[in-house]
């Protein structure tokens, strides 16, 4: 982090730094709130940012980026006078949840309900960002990790969260020629879904946008186009009805083929109705992969004594390809994920032991941990180590939900032992 250099939103800016009250973000931490922060600007025309401990009736929307964009800063509670303005003007200008018509976006607009939200006032000028409320500093470390341990509660909270990602900020939704597949080609391809930090922050969310130039986006909301014959075909998810689609652009290929000197007149030889299927053909599985990513947590049956197990599976495929700066914050996220303690797991300094405490604390064992051979284990140099089936991070392939093992998983006196239960048993 020592050249880490905090960008302004140009390169020719030399706007200074604001800084929040750190004394007073970690009083607040200290005492077990979450500190909140607006820009504002006094009397005399300088900018500052206002501090505020969060209450249960405070709204706020907190911010979700990768730190290779330039939004972070691990010297100081700073950013470029610059930058804040950038994030005011985000947050102020957000499409309140409740009902909206999204008409615009691509290529069509549908009426948007969320009865969830829509009994209370969601506007504000507060704001959560990492970079601000988390101290930093070596001699802040009890409450740098206090502040991590609350990040779960803060992203879930939040009345909104905003994902700034650079190569999205920088496109407008609704220039010409944008189709829906390739703003969704352009969302799943984002540095910020490779991130493990962001997968919590993006599936804990109840509700997310992705920031654009001028406007931001829910994938979900993003539709094909109106309706027709054509696109309701694709909709409906059956495999003969797709390949009627797909026969449909065989034929176009062979005509465009046949007239080659149309070609450069394509436009005029495929069917806007056509057309508008074929980009739903595309589209549909970029925007199930995207929405899976986001809902895994809430797809799940709540009250469901195997919730935690298949949170752990669901997370650990979710996690294996992903990266992250510090390889241990993987075991953070997995048991804000799940929803167990993270403080406890923090406690613990082997990558081994932070995963083995809450394999124990699973009412099952997904049986394809122990035989799946790309699963970094720990002393696999160890052969006669009881502990070298141990596994470290979630890489490699998927572990499957089934089959389960209710394998007990016990601390010997210089090793761990798994037994797997009889047949009679």
């Amino acid at each position: 982090m020592k050249k880490y250099v905090t960008r302004h939103t140009s390169q020719d800016c030399t706007c200074s730094h604001v800084s929040v009250d750190e004394a007073r973000v970690q009083s607040i931490i200290a005492d077990g709130g979450v500190p909140l922060v607006a820009l504002r600007k006094t009397k005399s025309g300088h900018f500052e940012l206002a501090v505020t401990k969060l209450t249960h009736h405070t709204n706020y929307v907190a911010f979700s980026h990768v730190w290779s964009d330039g939004l972070g800063n691990p010297s100081s509670n700073s950013l470029p006078l610059c930058q804040l303005q950038l994030l005011t003007y985000y947050y102020e200008h957000l499409e309140t949840p409740g009902v909206s018509s999204r008409r615009g976006i691509v290529n069509w607009g549908v009426p948007r309900f969320d009865f969830r939200r829509m009994t209370r006032d969601l506007k504000t000028r507060w704001f959560w960002l990492d970079t601000l409320c988390i101290p930093v500093g070596e001699q802040h470390q009890d409450l740098k990790h206090k502040a991590i341990n609350q990040m779960a509660a803060i992203y879930a909270g939040a009345s909104q969260v905003l994902v700034l990602d650079s190569r999205m900020q920088g496109r407008q939704i609704n220039e010409p020629g944008l189709e829906a597949c390739e703003l969704l080609a352009r969302t799943y391809a984002m540095p910020w879904m490779g991130r493990s930090w962001t997968f919590q922050e993006g599936a804990i969310a109840t509700m997310r946008q992705i920031q654009c130039s001028g406007q931001s986006f829910d994938p979900g909301d993003v539709a094909f186009g109106p309706g027709n014959v054509w696109l309701k075909l694709v909709e409906t998810g059956n495999i003969g009805a797709k390949a009627v689609v797909f026969v449909k652009m065989l034929i176009l290929a062979a005509r465009v083929s046949y007239h080659r000197s149309s070609f450069e007149h394509a436009v005029t030889i495929i069917s806007p109705d056509i057309d508008i299927a074929l980009v739903a053909l595309l589209s549909r599985p970029l925007k199930d992969a995207i929405l899976e990513q986001f809902n895994v947590l809430y797809t799940l049956r709540s009250g469901d004594p195997l919730t935690s197990y298949e949170r752990f599976v669901l997370c650990w495929n979710a996690l294996r390809e992903r990266t992250t700066t510090k390889k241990e914050d993987i075991h953070l996220i997995i048991a804000n994920l799940i929803g167990f303690n993270p403080s406890v797991v923090a406690n613990l300094q082997n990558p081994a032991d932070r995963m083995v405490v809450q394999l124990m604390s699973l009412p099952y064992v997904p049986l394809s941990i122990f035989f799946n051979p790309t699963i970094p284990r720990a002393h696999v140099e160890e052969q006669t180590s009881n502990n070298r089936w141990v596994p470290l991070y979630p890489k490699g392939g998927n572990l499957e939900l089934e089959p389960t093992s209710r394998a007990q998983i016990t601390l010997g006196l210089y090793s761990l032992r798994v037994r797997f239960p009889t047949r009679a048993e």
